[in-house]
């Protein structure tokens, strides 16, 4: 077979591109499903977050009346913890069908009888800290590993819910039975579908030793103390989502993609061949796109094919999104065009709600539709959008106004509120680009200017924010090692954050 053919299967079997940028401010990820952007997850270096680790805490305040206690991690704030993330004394537990343990047990209440103040205890973030409330936390450890999560604590077998074939199953069952470490337990990851026992073995072995390291570090470090730090997004995404056959990875930095072969040579050398570096002067997001894409993510409006919108809108307590036909009409009559606008807009909801990484509860405003069948073909349409979603949700049907009732597991701080930052100027109630992100964009268009110019000084005009940013970050006298020209940074209070000017 010639190269040409097999690089021709290669691209027939990719379903997704996952494109990875790192800069000196920010790992981003963006996946790719036919060319359009469906998710993107920012992580900056600077404000890394905390969910996956593990902490050794220490009980500062319990709370009688919620149930809850407040646990000191070392971080800024305290992390919160319900007594329903509570584990309970060791228990008996049940077997059920193909022989998978079941059963992780928590204290019901109170929680006086569960914790004591001043008491140390190893936790979990399973939400990184949103607005004013810290992280929240759990006590039932879990270590993930590509195939396998362990679970010191539990002692129970899962299977990925997304591994349907009931014969599958069954053999993962068994495998499952047989390699479970004693007093632990270990849940099957969807990328574990199809892999051997070795194989399992090999990854158990990886998160039992994390785990040893992890506990040994709880008996000789005091709380509150780090013990376990999830790795950096980019690797987060290859050990979680990549599937080798389907997907194809591509890095634009150097370092970065050394570091990506050496965590893939771990499982597979098979997956070195869907791992690309990409080296060109062309910006690899502006390449595919991605850029606008997220531009158009932190509007509130989103037009459809057809010529309808969806208007999207935040609060602290809910997301509402609002459809409209816009000059959209079907000519078979009215309940055809609310029927094809709401079937095209679930479409586009679920991709918006995903990429914005939006969560907590949703409320949808369908166009009205008299037909019950068209209310249940809509809802099955929404619930079909959202099956590859990582986060858990819960779709209701329509109720008699129009409206569908979601909700949305909520993890990370949504793309708005890491990319921007409360207007000052209108009390909170809009959103502007946040100061690292326009001061990023800013140093982009002086590297282009200084490309370009055949001056061997370049001054600059920019908002005093952001020129404050750019010399508190060295990145003039960055910029004047790489380029060898002089760079003269001068605040203007005139300018706008985004505005820049040159000056000979």
């Amino acid at each position: 077979m010639t190269v040409g053919k097999k690089r021709d299967m290669q691209a027939r079997r990719t379903e997704r591109t996952i494109l990875i940028n790192e800069d000196d401010y920010r790992i981003r990820t963006a996946i790719l499903k036919n060319n359009l952007l469906t998710e993107l997850v920012v992580e900056r270096k600077e404000k890394k977050g905390i969910a996956g680790n593990i902490y050794k805490g220490k009980v500062k305040n319990i709370i009688p009346g919620i149930d809850a206690a407040f646990v000191d991690i070392g971080w800024e704030r305290t992390g919160f913890l319900y007594i329903s993330e509570v584990s309970a004394p060791p228990v008996l537990y049940d077997e059920i069908s193909p022989g998978l343990l079941t059963q992780e047990k928590s204290f019901k209440s109170p929680i006086e009888k569960a914790l004591k103040e001043g008491e140390d205890i190893i936790v979990q973030v399973v939400r990184d800290p949103v607005g004013n409330k810290g992280p929240r936390l759990t006590t039932f450890i879990t270590i993930a590993g590509r195939f396998l999560v362990l679970m010191p604590f539990i002692e129970r077998l899962g299977i990925s819910k997304k591994i349907v074939n009931p014969k599958e199953r069954n053999r993962i069952a068994q495998i499952l039975n047989k390699i479970r470490p004693k007093d632990m337990g270990l849940i099957l990851r969807t990328l574990g579908e199809g892999k051997t026992e070795r194989e399992l073995i090999y990854d158990l072995n990886y998160v039992s030793w994390l785990w040893k390291k992890i506990n040994f570090m709880s008996k000789v470090k005091s709380a509150p103390s780090l013990l376990y730090q999830e790795p950096d997004l980019a690797t987060r995404f290859a050990r979680d989502i990549l599937r080798p056959e389907k997907d194809k990875l591509i890095v634009d930095n150097l370092r970065k993609f050394v570091q990506l072969k050496r965590f893939f040579r771990r499982y597979s050398h098979n997956l070195l061949s869907f791992l690309e570096f990409y080296n060109s002067e062309i910006d690899l997001y502006k390449k595919y796109g991605v850029e606008e894409e997220i531009q158009k993510a932190l509007r509130s409006k989103v037009w459809l094919p057809s010529g309808g919108s969806l208007a999207i809108e935040g609060t602290e307590a809910l997301v509402s999104i609002d459809v409209n036909s816009g000059k959209f009409t079907a000519a078979c009559g009215l309940e055809d065009t609310a029927l094809k606008t709401n079937l095209e807009a679930a479409k586009e909801i679920a991709r918006q709600v995903i990429l914005r990484n939006l969560g907590g509860i949703i409320i949808i405003d369908f166009i009205d539709m008299r037909s019950a069948r068209n209310r249940r073909k809509l809802t099955n349409m929404l619930r079909d959008a959202f099956k590859d979603d990582r986060a858990v949700t819960k779709i209701n049907t329509v109720s008699s106004f129009g409206l569908i009732e979601m909700t949305r597991e909520r993890i990370n701080p949504s793309l708005a509120q890491i990319l921007c930052e409360s207007c000052p100027c209108c009390q909170g109630s809009g959103f502007v680009k946040s100061i690292a992100t326009v001061a990023i964009e800013k140093e982009k268009e002086i590297k282009k200017a200084l490309k370009e110019t055949k001056e061997k000084i370049l001054k600059v005009r920019l908002n005093p924010e952001i020129c404050r940013y750019l010399k508190e970050h060295k990145r003039d006298r960055i910029l004047e090692r790489i380029f060898r020209k002089r760079i003269v940074l001068e605040e203007s209070p005139i300018l706008n954050r985004e505005d820049i000017k040159y000056t000979s």
